[in-house]
């Protein structure tokens, strides 16, 4: 049975962000190269067996989305959108505007959608890194720089992939990983070791921190559904060059200060 929004406002406003997501990932779906696939083979193989009762092409994705979310959901997702149906009527833009998704503006999902992707690839290569650091230089340099040779990281330190025991992840790429890397994968927390314990700097020169804790607090908010973000293709470019000047910022620090090839 259908329930009553106009009495649930949590509800209402979580169907209606998640309806908003849904609209966006369709509309955006729709007009992706499928590399010479028509939509009813396109969406077999992605296990996603559309109705045959429809035959239109143009409306088999709209359809399928619409058909299987009723089938699932017991709702037809078209009553999310009545205003009728809503607490107020400010809650059926909020629902849209937390999700800074919807069929207004499908290129904004796109952008921010890649833009917590590209801060997680960011994520990855320092702790890629400080596990390597952890692995070939726990405790520095030993001895004089001038007698250090340079130490080439290899593939399977940074792909090491954990034994489980007792329900753990165990590494052995340093063992201490096992430990460490939980707290690693805090922000706060990486950056306070790779620059107390290796005095490496993740901020590249011309950048101050606050802006990189201003993009993470926007990725955050989309992530978890805080608030819509709005985020142009000019600003993702900027965090594109961002995150790779900051890897190779990185990466020479690794060499000069460590002796060590990331």
């Amino acid at each position: 049975m259908f329930p009553d929004l106009s009495s649930k406002p949590a509800l209402s406003l979580g169907l209606r962000q998640t309806e908003s997501l849904r609209e966006a990932l369709m509309i955006t779906l729709n007009g992706t190269p499928r590399r010479g696939q028509t939509i009813r083979e396109w969406l077999a193989a992605q296990d996603v067996p559309p109705y045959e009762r429809i035959t239109d092409e143009e409306t088999l994705l709209w359809m399928t989305f619409d058909d299987g979310f009723k089938s699932r959901v017991g709702i037809s997702p078209e009553v999310l959108t009545r205003r009728s149906n809503s607490p107020n009527d400010a809650m059926v833009d909020m629902g849209e505007e937390r999700s800074g998704a919807g069929w207004k503006d499908p290129a904004n999902f796109l952008v921010t959608s890649a833009f917590v992707r590209l801060l997680g690839a960011s994520e990855q290569f320092e702790l890629d890194v400080l596990k390597a650091l952890f692995y070939y230089r726990p405790l520095g340099i030993l001895g004089p720089d001038t007698e250090a040779v340079d130490q080439l990281v290899e593939p399977d330190v940074i792909l090491e992939k954990p034994m489980m025991e007792n329900d753990k992840q165990v590494y052995s790429k340093p063992q201490i990983w096992t430990w460490l890397r939980k707290s690693a994968e805090n922000n706060v927390e990486r950056t306070k070791i790779l620059k107390n314990v290796f005095g490496i700097d993740p901020i590249p020169d011309g950048y101050k921190p606050r802006q990189r804790d201003d993009w993470y607090e926007k990725r955050n908010k989309i992530a978890h559904g805080r608030a819509g973000v709005k985020m142009k293709l000019g600003e993702y470019i900027e965090v594109d060059a961002f995150v790779a000047k900051a890897m190779i910022h990185i990466s020479n620090q690794c060499l000069d200060k460590l002796k060590l090839i990331v």
